[in-house]
């Protein structure tokens, strides 16, 4: 009888049931951006019912004054944690909703917590000004000022080019924490040899094909039933696919997918007169070969836009093994072989000087698996050799000004970084193979502190089964202790803008029609609750 009785308890409101199943709810609306009124919808209500009879479902208000109390109590968590941690990246961008005509700033965070890379969309600010510089600094300002985020922790910002929101992050914090996005840079290089200014004819005539046949495709409805019965062999049969301009890889995407099916479009075309002509076998050639000289990058971008793994040390990399990748490549047509100069000029022009920008420099440098092998110009490994040589010589001073009794922490979960491998990283490994040194920076050796030139000259980790991260976590207490504060600063540091371009599509499905009248505040809400793991619900 006391057993029931307690059952019973449990339901009531302030009952253990009752909060379990309470923040359930919550962490389902906000995870699965569900509206607020899923508590008193008819499907939702009758499985509740049946599944948990006793316990009474809360109202609309009661869920969103429960998830306003939820947001007050995990921000406020997140905003004592930011307080510990010395350095922190930040990505922000301007998103348009549609369905309001409203334009959000939006802003996500990356740091190294505990041997851990966390990433956290803040939210969005509610844009009601002109979109000019000085008006975005006071609300990028605004938005970190909230997070108790002060300048000297920011390590980098990092954005698109729009010269407004550049502008804006160097007024804030100055142009030397302000980093391009390597995967929109790169998208502009793939992109190139499409355009109609500086483009390459051949390459836009047998896109502007494929894009005319796809268009035909999706437009008539018996040539798409054609296709689908085509693929009867096919679980799930396969479509074809329009670039859009906006979107990375596009271009890539569809050309992959209509040779794909290209042989089943051929036979299916010809039975439609006004449809357009199918590509010869030489243009399909040319569409392979486009397709080849595409991949690498495709390949590249899915790599560095990843969250949970360091990604601005590998750029430095990238981009040397991008090169050699098109310096060495062969092509079967001349479509492809144009395409591939013009690819390779463009690398060359918009990351020639990719090894000056000292925060990509000094995270390749203290990344185990890369130090110094991929750098060819000799004086800019050199000034980030000495940047780095300097932070560890004023980390000593400040060591020695106050007794500091560091507790290394006993709460630690190795990682393994499992990015996707792509055959650019093959001249890495024949670097690594002969461990050769493209060249010894001309500071080594002359004024150098010990750890540092014992760590330059120690051979690159395993790529594969190291994570940079967990490595300097290792070194906490040994040789290279005053190198791993360096590296942690640093590493949080992500090589894209991704991370906001993820924020704003997590935006664009909480704000839908079905949402449309959502105000600004509840948005931005639920944008930080949707960006935060089930365990963090469970604290």
């Amino acid at each position: 009888m006391d057993s029931c009785v307690n059952n019973i308890k449990a339901f009531n409101v302030n009952g253990q049931k009752y909060g379990q199943l309470s923040n359930a709810i919550m962490f389902m609306i906000c995870k699965d951006t569900l509206p607020l009124n899923t508590v008193e919808k008819e499907g939702f209500t009758y499985l509740m019912k049946a599944a948990v009879p006793l316990y009474k479902l809360p109202s609309r208000q009661t869920t969103t004054q429960m998830i306003d109390d939820k947001y007050d109590v995990l921000s406020l968590q997140f905003r004592e944690k930011l307080l510990e941690v010395e350095s922190i990246c930040l990505t922000t961008d301007i998103w348009t909703d549609t369905h309001n005509t409203r334009s959000y700033m939006g802003l996500t965070g990356h740091f190294i917590y505990e041997s851990e890379l966390i990433s956290i969309n803040f939210g969005v600010s509610y844009l009601t000004e002109p979109h000019n510089a000085d008006y975005l600094c006071q609300v990028l300002k605004t938005m970190t000022e909230k997070w108790g985020i002060a300048s000297e922790k920011v390590a980098a910002v990092v954005t698109d080019n729009g010269a407004n929101i550049v502008k804006a992050v160097t007024i804030a914090f100055g142009k030397q924490k302000h980093l391009w996005c390597f995967a929109h840079t790169l998208n502009l290089a793939a992109q190139k040899p499409f355009e109609e200014k500086g483009g390459i004819e051949s390459a836009r005539q047998l896109l502007n094909i494929v894009k005319d046949i796809t268009r035909y495709c999706k437009q008539n409805v018996n040539v798409a039933d054609a296709l689908r019965k085509a693929q009867n062999d096919v679980t799930v049969p396969l479509k074809l696919i329009q670039s859009v301009c906006t979107r990375w890889n596009s271009i890539y995407y569809q050309l992959v997918r209509f040779v794909r099916l290209s042989e089943l479009l051929a036979s299916i075309l010809l039975n439609y007169p006004k449809a357009p002509p199918m590509l010869t076998a030489s243009q399909l050639d040319g569409i392979k070969d486009l397709i080849k000289i595409l991949k690498p990058m495709e390949a590249v971008t899915k790599e560095v836009s990843v969250e949970k793994f360091v990604t601005s040390s590998k750029i430095i990399p990238i981009v040397s093994c991008l090169l050699k990748t098109y310096s060495t490549m062969k092509t079967e047509t001349d479509v492809g072989a144009v395409t591939k100069n013009l690819i390779l000029e463009e690398l060359k022009k918009r990351f020639g000087t990719v090894e000056q920008v000292h925060m990509l420099a000094i995270t390749t440098l203290l990344d185990p698996r890369f130090k110094k092998i991929h750098f060819s110009d000799r004086i800019a490994c050199s000034k980030a050799i000495d940047k780095i040589n300097s932070m560890i010589v004023a980390s000593k001073k400040q060591l020695e000004n106050k007794l500091s009794n560091e507790d290394p922490g006993n709460n630690f979960e190795c990682q393994l970084e499992k990015a996707e491998e792509s055959n650019i990283w093959e001249f890495h490994n024949i670097l690594v193979k002969n461990q050769l040194q493209l060249f010894q920076a001309e500071s080594e050796g002359q004024g150098l502190q010990d750890e540092l030139k014992h760590y330059l000259t120690q051979p690159v980790v395993d790529f594969k089964t190291t994570a940079p991260i967990t490595y300097w976590y290792h070194q906490r207490n040994s040789l290279y202790s005053t190198i791993t504060p360096i590296a942690n600063k640093y590493f949080c540091i992500v090589g894209t803008s991704v991370p906001c371009e993820r924020l704003f599509s997590i935006a664009g499905n909480i704000a839908t029609d079905e949402r449309s009248r959502l105000d600004p505040e509840r948005l931005d809400k639920l944008i930080f609750l949707k960006s935060l793991d089930l365990k963090y619900w469970e604290m």
